[in-house]
């Protein structure tokens, strides 16, 4: 994990808690889990319906769309709203408000470009450390230290 990540998990819920506390001595308790409820059933509801509007997509969208072609922001606006409603549920401010700023059209597409990017980014490293042997067909003499492969017919294995 990069350092930067780390440290946003070390600080986001300290700030979270901070913010509720703050929120809860200012407006009072009822007030504050009356938002943390109400916001969690919105994320639930966007997970949701998220969820099925992925579901509708064919995988080969959502497959082009993750590697920059045509079908993108079909594949991807389902993406933002998951992305939205788990952000929702999550107790605390600081999420909420990311949350509630990735169902604004301007900056879901902002937000979806850069999940796109990083899921396409991360695609890219992943096949690039996928080795493929050079012709795994080749006719020729075995390596050194190879065994000799055997052509075996099943009717002469005797089993005991």
């Amino acid at each position: 994990m990069s350092r930067p990540i780390a440290l946003l998990v070390l600080l986001v819920p300290v700030a979270e808690l901070f913010l509720l506390l703050f929120a809860g001595r200012h407006l009072g308790g009822g007030p504050v889990l009356a938002w943390l409820g109400v916001t969690a059933l919105v994320g639930y509801g966007l997970v949701r319906f998220g969820r099925q509007r992925l579901a509708s997509t064919s995988m080969l969208d959502r497959i082009m769309g993750s590697l920059g072609a045509a079908p993108a922001p079909k594949g991807a606006d389902p993406l933002a709203l998951v992305a939205s409603g788990v952000l929702l549920m999550i107790p605390g401010f600081l999420t909420d408000a990311l949350g509630l700023l990735a169902l604004v059209p301007g900056p879901r597409k902002a937000f979806t470009r850069l999940m796109l990017k990083r899921v396409q980014g991360r695609a890219m490293r992943s096949m690039g450390q996928f080795q493929f042997p050079t012709d795994p067909f080749a006719s020729g003499t075995p390596k050194e230290g190879a065994a000799p492969i055997r052509d075996v017919d099943p009717s002469d294995v005797e089993v005991h």
